[in-house]
């Protein structure tokens, strides 16, 4: 299986009604992205909370009909137009103007939906790597990666010869690309350009 195969799996898997646990992971994975950018669009907790459930809802009934064909769409972005379809719709129900669908889908929200969905796929991937790896392997790659210290001091650190540092930490982000590709169809830090 390739990692384009991996990265459309889980799409394709939660299309089967039977499949409770595919449909557990995405919700597990998903649902902080959707929440945070609806709280990031200046929603309340209680209203982003509703909001990312019907969200999903939405998903959960229209996921059959999602054809993934990563050459003519992403699924980030058919999920972004659930997310601010719902958002205009949680809108123009508070307010007495109904206010112009266009205006939730400038530039810079898209950038913020792609910053949004991107830093949580990575930090959901990188705590489900964590649970399968030796305590050692996950200090030395959170030293060496995430608090970007140099590998002669991690080494003395953790007491641990400097190529095991390096050898840990490439571990990491081998399984840690593998987790990612298997949660979302791209993500920008994997993005060769």
């Amino acid at each position: 299986m390739t990692a384009a195969d991996t990265s459309s799996s889980l799409l394709i898997r939660i299309r089967d009604p039977q499949d409770a646990v595919s449909w557990n992971l995405f919700v597990d994975v998903y649902t902080p992205v959707v929440y945070r950018y609806l709280v990031k669009r200046g929603l309340q907790d209680a209203d982003a909370s509703d909001c990312t459930q019907e969200a999903l809802i939405e998903v959960a009934r229209s996921i059959q009909k999602f054809e993934y064909r990563p050459e003519t769409g992403r699924f980030r972005d058919w999920l972004a137009v659930v997310v601010r379809r719902r958002l205009y719709r949680f809108w123009n129900q508070r307010q007495h103007e109904p206010i112009n669908e266009h205006e939730l889908q400038s530039d810079r929200e898209d950038a913020e939906w792609v910053e949004v969905y991107q830093s949580e796929l990575l930090r959901t991937a990188i705590e489900r790597v964590r649970q399968e790896v030796e305590e050692k392997t996950w200090r030395a790659f959170s030293m060496t990666w995430l608090e970007d210290r140099p590998a002669a001091e991690v080494s003395r650190q953790l007491d641990m010869p400097i190529d095991l540092v390096y050898s840990a930490k490439a571990r990491f982000l081998k399984r840690l690309e593998s987790e990612v590709r298997m949660l979302g169809d791209d993500c920008g830090w994997l993005d060769p350009s």
